[in-house]
């Protein structure tokens, strides 16, 4: 399913059920942001590669066995400059990029500890990070540069949308670019005129594989006080299908 025919589902499915919270495309789009990363992480612990502190648990090459995993995994050297922002799902590992030192991921008390342990102190020998709210702080500040591998979140989902001159909702695929007429309104809420530079759609589509749109939609309706099992949401496509053939 793309995003348009999530949508769709949603609002079919929420009116069928008559919860009357049909989504606007606005809502939608706030609502899918918020629920992407979330997702993701649910999927891939369910997995079992993660445990419960985010640290890899099975064998790397299981990682790179998955398409979607795979594409996911991140491997950077950054400048540290003694902390660096960071905005991932997964920890993989690091290391001092200059002298090929590892560099180990610690919590704040495990930092501590190494502290006051002379052998485990911080060095160029004894390299640790310790994340802190959206920032990677590495020890000793003397590091310049770490290799960082870690898996990243999907890319933020997004459907875009124009209101044509008669008030209906057109939605623009991923990669569709559209020619303005006077009077239609972007997803923005601003009003266009003939002439115009042609919009090229924002539309970001769901980079979940297939088999995970349908638990997605039921992440969406579950909102709504919504929670179907698989075959009904199966149906629930094909009776909505069904219905648009006819129209």
């Amino acid at each position: 399913m793309d995003l348009n025919e999530i949508y769709a589902l949603a609002n079919y499915v929420s009116n069928k059920h008559k919860s009357g919270n049909a989504f606007t495309p606005n809502q939608f789009n706030s609502l899918i942001e918020i629920l992407n990363p979330d997702f993701f992480k649910k999927k891939v612990e369910e997995s079992g590669y993660f445990n419960k502190r985010g640290r890899l648990v099975r064998p790397m090459s299981e990682l790179y066995s998955s398409k979607f995993m795979r594409a996911m995994i991140i491997n950077e050297t950054v400048s540290t400059s003694g902390s660096l922002s960071y905005n991932y799902a997964y920890w993989l590992g690091a290391h001092d990029s200059d002298n090929n030192v590892k560099v180990d991921l610690v919590t704040e008390e495990e930092y501590h500890d190494r502290v006051e342990d002379s052998v485990m102190a911080p060095s160029a020998s004894v390299i640790c990070a310790v994340e802190r709210t959206t920032e990677i702080v590495v020890y000793p500040a003397t590091i310049l540069n770490i290799n960082i591998s870690y898996m990243r979140y999907p890319n933020t989902p997004f459907l875009d949308y124009y209101i044509d001159v008669n008030g209906y909702i057109q939605f623009l695929a991923d990669g569709a670019t559209h020619t303005w007429t006077t009077g239609e309104i972007d997803s923005t809420g601003t009003t266009r005129t003939t002439g115009q530079p042609d919009w090229d759609s924002l539309t970001e589509e769901l980079e979940f594989p297939t088999d995970m749109h349908s638990d997605f939609l039921n992440e969406v309706l579950s909102r709504v006080g919504i929670r179907l099992q698989e075959p009904q949401v199966t149906q629930a496509a094909e009776q909505w299908k069904a219905e648009q053939k006819q129209m």
